[in-house]
């Protein structure tokens, strides 16, 4: 009874207190979700792919868990100058309690570093993406399960002395949804591959990015999020990225690499670092370990940290040359108190990926895309025939087209 208590006063202080300021439900793996960090990622995999995830967290044996479910559909256009995607997410926190449903695009825009065209190739090759993304959301609530100040004896708790339950002066409104909210996101990304004439060469990602921008969505349209009509706009939130990319060793076509990264967000008075890396088996076997600290910005305020733990694997599917299926599982481990009361956080990732652009498909242009064609010989990256963008390999499976082994 404690626990539902405390979480229908910090729902209700949520939505009706004038200074507080809505937040983004979160991921913490960053696997098949770069786009929702960051829209410039949108379409940087090199294929047209469907991702499903679904997210657990706080959780116990009273309650039920923090859930969050999305859909990300992507295409990879090599032939045009325009990447894009679709999104759809549902997040439900509480026993059904606060859901906030929101559907939307983002689009990618790249912008090639130095002379990396086909003509004039330089060692290094690199991409500037640009992105946008554009969603609607509503939020809606339960009133009925909430419980206020004033349903609370301090006596007998829920109830008066008589065993009746104690009602409540507050006048719920006639909706319990929401308007529709407009938020947009703008993202800048740099991807480079040092020498596309080396297998083991480095490769470097840094990113930014900002959601709910207020210069592009009018205050009436991002204030709808509150479900009372208060000014409870959803907060900008920033996002900073870097990773970098080594093989290490390879035989037989096979390699092993590394990917350090780390991830910086920032959000209505809380500040996000996500740092770890992973090492992966060929790009069909993926392992990592991230520690995660969130910090709230009032200084006696204590942090929160967890480490994660995350395993990829996949593959090409048999029969099915150009169409791959790949799994993603993140654990985390809560450090402190907190793991005494709810169970760790869970994400599930599942993402199928497909050996063609229907943006070049519509514009007859299917050479163009150099899937099972000789790229970058940095294994874990790609490019278009132009050698103007810059992609994940994610078909390398270490043969050449034929069924030869290529070191």
């Amino acid at each position: 009874m404690k626990n539902s208590i405390c979480f229908g006063l910090t729902v209700l202080l949520y939505f009706i207190g004038g200074n507080l300021t809505a937040q983004d439900p979160l991921f913490q793996h960053f696997y098949g979700n770069e786009s929702s960090f960051n829209p410039a990622y949108v379409g940087g995999s090199g294929a047209l792919s469907v991702a499903v995830k679904r997210r657990s967290q706080w959780g116990a044996s009273s309650a039920r868990a923090y859930r969050t479910h999305q859909v990300v559909i992507e295409d990879s256009a090599p032939c045009f100058f325009l990447d894009w995607g679709l999104v759809g997410s549902h997040n439900v926190e509480g026993e059904g309690l606060l859901q906030t449903r929101e559907i939307g695009g983002r689009v990618a825009l790249f912008i090639p570093v130095g002379k990396g065209e086909r003509h004039s190739p330089t060692p290094h090759l690199g991409n500037f993406r640009l992105g946008f993304g554009l969603h609607r959301g509503q939020r809606s609530i339960d009133f009925d399960k909430l419980t206020f100040l004033d349903q609370l004896d301090p006596l007998y708790g829920l109830f008066n002395r008589d065993g009746v339950a104690n009602t409540t002066g507050f006048e719920e409104p006639a909706n319990s949804s929401s308007p529709w909210y407009t938020t947009t996101s703008l993202g800048l990304l740099y991807r480079v591959v040092m020498d596309t004439d080396r297998a083991d060469s480095w490769a470097f990602e840094l990113g930014a990015a900002i959601h709910n921008w207020s210069g592009l969505a009018s205050v009436d349209a991002r204030q709808s999020a509150s479900l009372l009509g208060l000014n409870n706009e959803l907060g900008e939130r920033y996002v900073f990225s870097a990773s970098a990319d080594k093989v290490l060793t390879k035989d037989k076509g096979r390699y092993w690499a590394i990917r350090p990264q780390a991830v910086y967000q920032r959000q209505a008075g809380l500040a996000y670092l996500e740092t770890g890396a992973t090492l992966s088996w060929s790009s069909n076997l993926n392992f990592g370990a991230f520690y995660h600290l969130a910090m709230p910005n009032e200084l006696d305020a204590p942090n929160t940290n967890w480490t994660s733990m995350q395993v990829e694997f996949g593959g090409v599917l048999p029969g099915a040359k150009f169409t791959r299926f790949d799994l993603g599982l993140s654990y985390a481990i809560q450090n402190g108190g907190l793991n005494n009361f709810v169970r760790a956080p869970f994400e599930l990732t599942a993402i199928f990926s497909f050996g063609r652009s229907l943006t070049c498909s519509a514009l007859g242009r299917n050479d163009d895309v150099p899937y099972g064609k000789k790229g970058v010989e940095c294994k874990r990256f790609n490019y278009s025939v132009s050698r103007r963008k810059l992609y994940d390999d994610i078909w390398y499976n270490g043969k050449a087209s034929g069924g030869k082994t290529v070191d």
